[in-house]
C-alpha cells in the first residue's frame, strides 16, 4: 500500500517542532534584556527546566558623518536557554531577543500538555516586559509537520499524503518529477476581532535515498483590529485563548491539505467540528 511508504516523523504525529513567539512593539533595550536575565536567574522552575544558558551578542552599524562613515556598536543580542536530552539533542529552548521572545518545543506530545508548559515558561518574561510598559505587537504559533517518504515519489504516493482537488495544493505538483515548494498566505479574524496572518509552506525535499514532505504553518495574531485601523492590545490574560485559536487555524490548514487517511494516521478526529 502507498500509505506504508509514508511515515509521520513523530510516529503517532508529524510534528518536528512547535514554536510560540511574542513580538514587542518596540525593541527591548540592553537594560530590558538584563531585567529578563534576572527573571531567568530568579526562577527556580525555569532554571531547573532549561539549565543551559548562552549569551547572544549583536553588532549595530550607526551612520555618522561622511568622514568616519559607519561605527559598529556592540550590544546585547539577548540570550538562549535550553534543555538537552542525554544524547545532546535540544528538547526545549527559549530565545530572548530585542524584538521577541520565543519558546521552541522539539519534544512534542500533544497540545493539551505542551501549551500549558509553554505558557508557564514564557509568562514570567512577558509579564516583566508588560509591567515595564512595552506592549505586545503580535503573538505567533509555528508548526513544522514532516513525513518521510520511502523510495521514489509518484503522483500515486503523493495522492496518499496530500488531498487532491484541494484549493490548498496546486494540482500540477502531483506530477512534478523532482523536489518543489509552494508558499501561500491569507488573513483571518480572531474571536476578539483581531487581525491574523496565516502562512503555510509546503515542500518536498530530496533526502536521498528517501524524500521528506514538510508543512510549515505560521500563524500570527496582531494587536490590531481585523481591518488594521485601530490598536487592539494583547494582554497577558489573552495569551491562552489566542494560542488556542492559532492552534485551530493550523489544524484547519492541515485538514485542507492532508487526506483523511493521513489525518487519521496523525491522530485527527475526523468527526470533530472544524
Amino acid at each position: 500500500m502507498n500509505s506504508l511508504k509514508i511515515t509521520p516523523i513523530g510516529g503517532s504525529h508529524a510534528i518536528e517542532t512547535m514554536a510560540i513567539g511574542v513580538e514587542w512593539i518596540i525593541p527591548l533595550s540592553d537594560a530590558d534584556l538584563e531585567h529578563l536575565l534576572a527573571v531567568y536567574k530568579n526562577s527556580e522552575f525555569i532554571v531547573e527546566f532549561l539549565p543551559s544558558f548562552s549569551h547572544v551578542r549583536s553588532f549595530v552599524l550607526q551612520m555618522t558623518d561622511v568622514h568616519t562613515g559607519f561605527i559598529p556598536e556592540n550590544r546585547s543580542g539577548g540570550f538562549d536557554i535550553r534543555r538537552f536530552d542525554t544524547n545532546g539533542t535540544v528538547l526545549w529552548s527559549i530565545s530572548v531577543r530585542p524584538d521577541y521572545i520565543s519558546c521552541n518545543c522539539m519534544d512534542y506530545e500533544r497540545w493539551a500538555t505542551v501549551k500549558p508548559k509553554t505558557i508557564d515558561l514564557l509568562e514570567p518574561f512577558v509579564s516583566a516586559i508588560l509591567n515595564k510598559g512595552t506592549q505586545i505587537q503580535a503573538v505567533g504559533l509555528q508548526y513544522h509537520d514532516a513525513f518521510k517518504i520511502a523510495d521514489k515519489v509518484s503522483p500515486e504516493v503523493l495522492s496518499t499524503l496530500f488531498r487532491r482537488k484541494s484549493s490548498w495544493v496546486p494540482e500540477h505538483l502531483f506530477d512534478m518529477p523532482s523536489i518543489w515548494h509552494v508558499h501561500q498566505g491569507w488573513f483571518s479574524i480572531s474571536p476578539k476581532k483581531r487581525r491574523i496572518l496565516n502562512n503555510v509552506k509546503l515542500e518536498l525535499l530530496d533526502q536521498s535515498p528517501d524524500y521528506m514532505a514538510r508543512i510549515i504553518g505560521q500563524h500570527r495574531v496582531f494587536s490590531l483590529t481585523h481591518d488594521g485601523k485601530e490598536s487592539h492590545p494583547i494582554e497577558l490574560q489573552d495569551l491562552s485563548q489566542v494560542l488556542d485559536f492559532l492552534h485551530l487555524q493550523n489544524k484547519n490548514a492541515l485538514r485542507a491539505l492532508l487526506t483523511d487517511q493521513m489525518l487519521e494516521r496523525i491522530g485527527f478526529d475526523l468527526t470533530e467540528e472544524k
